[in-house]
């Protein structure tokens, strides 16, 4: 097995997956237990959805800040930015 390729079967595992409970735990699987997967920073975004965070659900909107902290130079650190500012304009 090649490093990271759990994370990439866990990730497509977690994308066709229909139980959102499910689904989750695949991603959070990833981000815990191999944060160094390039896979790790879509999961972690992924763990709610964009119906969460653009309802302003606190908790996703919490995990949004610790994702720039824990993936500063990842391309979702924008999104991120982005919904969250968006949340604070309501």
């Amino acid at each position: 097995q090649h490093p990271g390729e759990r994370s990439e079967i866990l990730y497509w595992l977690a994308e066709s997956e229909d139980n959102e409970e499910a689904k989750k735990s695949y991603f959070q699987e990833i981000y815990k237990q191999d944060p160094g997967s390039p896979y790790a920073p879509l999961a972690y975004f992924n763990y709610y959805t964009f119906k969460e965070y653009m309802r302003g659900y606190r908790p996703a909107l919490k995990h949004l800040e610790r994702l720039a902290k824990e993936f500063p130079a990842h391309p979702l650190t924008i999104t991120a930015y982005y919904l969250l500012g968006l949340n604070s304009l309501k």
